[in-house]
């Protein structure tokens, strides 16, 4: 069998890891064993997270899905729960109803370079989708290499400020114990009880 070489994926071309992400069978749950046993939180929990242009292994999907997210340490944790009934980019890594991780992900200065470049060292794309907003992010398949997919975007300012707003709320021990839920009021986005 030959031998890849994967000198320049992580993180010698500038990529760092950002988040990690595990699949759970339920989100809530999850969140409140994290603020217990690693008292991190609080936990920003969105919910049936809307996408546009979703592809699984090529294919046109959609991909059912609601997401927390919390500050540990330095990086972002993601607690991911799949409602896709059917195959989907979870369903292939992650047993339904188990723990497990799915991805780390990183920020990418131009999305299609970052693409190519991963293509290049034979990882598949499993999942592309854009957001609400139109940014695109992507899975690729780097089992063989870190024992769960990759996900890659790009940093705009919308993510930017999202992640740091999730970094800033760690400080914040009055709320660490909470899980917010995104609503949308008036137009605007807040995160409530």
């Amino acid at each position: 069998m030959e031998t890849k070489k994967y000198s320049t994926i992580l993180p010698d071309n500038g990529w760092k890891i950002v988040q990690i992400c595990w699949s759970v069978p339920d989100i809530e749950e999850a969140c409140k064993k994290w603020q217990e046993s690693f008292n991190v939180g609080p936990f920003f929990l969105y919910k049936h997270i809307q996408l546009k242009n979703a592809r699984y292994r090529n294919a046109e999907s959609s991909f059912d899905h609601s997401s927390a997210y919390a500050q540990w340490g330095d990086i972002m944790i993601e607690l991911l729960h799949d409602h896709t009934q059917g195959p989907s980019p979870v369903s292939e890594i992650v047993t339904p109803n188990a723990t497990g991780v799915h991805h780390t992900a990183t920020f990418v200065e131009n999305f299609k370079s970052a693409t190519m470049e991963l293509k290049s060292k034979g990882f598949e794309e499993v999942f592309y989708a854009e957001t609400s907003s139109g940014s695109p992010f992507a899975f690729y398949d780097t089992r063989s290499l870190l024992g769960h997919f990759l996900e890659i975007y790009e940093p705009n300012e919308n993510l930017k400020n999202f992640y740091q707003m999730v970094k800033d709320s760690k400080h914040d021990k009055a709320q660490r114990s909470q899980i917010l839920q995104r609503k949308t009021l008036k137009g605007k986005i807040v995160w409530t009880r």
